[in-house]
């Protein structure tokens, strides 16, 4: 049993004090299945990173089986009943190799070696990582990384689990297979599971639902109950199951492949046999691109989609010149990058781009400081720096009268997402690249990103963004590139590319209102009763 009485946690900085939770009392009996929601910033990492220890209350306590957190004694049975999956996996990957992540925890509990390496092969086939056994971890992925965290914390056989948005990198598929392992571990093995997420979708499945505002939990019931009625959610700035009804229909801008068509003045990227090869000559070696010929054109607004691992990030990281082509060629505005002479420096000025984990581009001291420093970079007269920090932040929903003296460290994951945009688009890049711009954020900071991207696309930016949320593709992007395997597959308007679903199927991918779809169809969405607490 999970034991919370009136739990307080305060972050402290430069002698200001944060309040992250006020008075939350739980209860969690073994063999529960919870999921909890909130707006950015309301308290649930912090939650679950108390409730395994990571954290110490500032006042309150916290007990899992009698043990307390309180006690330095504790904390180490604690953590072997409690397993954590944090929202960037990066933050737990420690090892050299796919395989020894897996086993890593395993050699800490003392497991017998040949024990151990069946549980290994076991884990590997469940979460398909076979076939990157002997990768470096930090090569895969975002989703693959997501999938080897989870992969290696199920492997030490936790008996309270707790996630913090395991999902938030995974492909449509993989979001699927993730609920029904969780759902296997909850019935057949009797795990207990602390599910965070920002999908209503996904707190379904669970049994009961928990809902945090301001550090404070709100409502705790059925998920049936809860959503039953929307509108204190959406008080909240929450919302319930279903297809997101507020974003608009764009009318798209068209994007043709290179081997089509001449190329045209217009052109703001293009490229031509584009492959790009990790680990080149090594027994590792992994073909991320083939032969890619792209033209993108000015003032578009497109999304790459595909499933985990297929190339996506690699593709735009070669559009500014972070990553240079093993074979094949990149252009921005008609210059050929990496030919002698192209100054890369003022490509990147061109061409902004938002990581998929922002803590990767978030270092300075203070929200502002940190917004304000690439424009310092680009020489912008000291004057002018603050108007142009305020307006982004402003645009980003983090106003710098709350957020501009704080440190990057105090945010949420989703407000560290917002800030790493405001980042970018402060220095008012004439392209814009987003990396799943959503993952983590709340609905209102979802509608916040959606608004930006359309305004600034309305005055001429040229934007990119990386997504598994078909929905939000469907609704906002005017075209859409498909990448499987490294290979450009289609390149369409959301009409022509959603038409053919079992295309998109056989590549883990999903058609708009999928997860709507599934409500109705899922046996994990009965009710059980809340005890009384």
């Amino acid at each position: 049993m999970i034991e919370i009485k009136d739990l307080y946690f305060d972050y402290k900085w430069k002698g200001e004090t944060i309040r992250a939770l006020d008075g939350v009392n739980l209860q969690i009996d073994k063999g529960e299945s919870v999921a909890i929601i909130g707006a950015n910033g309301s308290g649930k990492t912090t939650l679950a990173r108390c409730i395994n220890g990571l954290l110490r209350p500032t006042s309150g306590e916290v007990k899992v089986d009698g043990l307390s957190t309180k006690r330095s004694e504790d904390i180490w049975q604690i953590r072997r009943k409690v397993g954590m999956i944090f929202q960037n996996p990066d933050d737990q990957i420690v090892s050299a190799t796919v395989e020894r992540e897996v086993a890593f925890g395993l050699e800490n509990l003392g497991m017998l070696p040949s024990v151990m390496r069946s549980r290994v092969e076991e884990i590997l086939a469940r979460f398909d990582l076979e076939g990157y056994r002997f990768h470096h971890p930090h090569r895969l992925s975002g989703g693959e990384k997501q999938r080897l965290a989870i992969a290696s914390v199920l492997a030490m056989f936790p008996e309270y689990l707790i996630l913090d948005e395991p999902t938030s990198l995974l492909d449509p598929m993989g979001r699927r297979e993730m609920m029904q392992i969780l759902k296997e571990l909850h019935t057949e093995d009797g795990v207990t599971t602390v599910h965070i997420t920002q999908y209503p979708q996904e707190a379904l499945q669970a049994y009961r639902l928990i809902v945090m505002a301001e550090g404070r939990v709100v409502m705790d019931d059925t998920p049936a109950g809860i959503f039953s009625n929307p509108d204190p959610l959406r008080g909240l700035g929450l919302e319930g199951p279903g297809a997101p009804s507020w974003m608009p229909i764009q009318q798209g801008r068209e994007i043709v492949a290179m081997s089509d068509v001449k190329r045209e003045r217009s052109s703001k990227i293009a490229t031509g046999g584009l492959s790009y090869v990790y680990d080149r000559g090594m027994p590792t070696e992994r073909k991320a691109l083939t032969n890619v010929d792209l033209e993108i054109k000015e003032e578009m607004l497109l999304a790459l989609i595909g499933p985990t691992g297929s190339g996506k990030t690699t593709l735009v990281q070669h559009f500014n010149g972070l990553l240079r082509p093993t074979t094949g060629w990149v252009e921005v505005d008609g210059q050929r990058l990496w030919q002698k002479g192209i100054d890369l420096k003022k490509v990147r000025r061109k061409i902004g781009l938002a990581f998929q984990f922002p803590e990767f581009q978030l270092f300075e001291e203070s929200i502002f400081k940190d917004v304000a420093f690439g424009l310092r970079n680009l020489g912008v007269p000291e004057e002018r720096i603050d108007q142009r920090v305020n307006w982004a932040l402003n645009l980003v929903g983090l106003t710098p009268e709350k957020f501009g003296s704080r440190s990057p460290l105090t945010l949420s994951e989703g407000e560290k997402r917002r800030a790493a945009i405001a980042g970018v688009v402060a220095m008012r890049p004439e392209v814009l690249i987003l990396d799943e711009p959503t993952v983590g954020l709340d609905p209102e900071g979802v509608k916040c990103i959606v608004d930006i991207l359309i305004r600034l696309n309305s005055g001429g930016t040229t934007v990119i963004i990386i997504s598994h949320d078909m929905d939000l593709v469907a609704r906002l992007c005017g075209e859409i590139i498909v990448l499987d395997e490294g290979r450009v597959i289609k390149v369409g308007t959301p009409e022509g590319v959603f038409s053919q679903p079992e295309v998109l199927r056989s590549m883990r991918l999903d058609l708009p209102g999928a997860d709507e779809n599934a409500i109705n169809q899922s046996p994990a969405v009965e009710t059980h009763p809340v005890k009384e607490r």
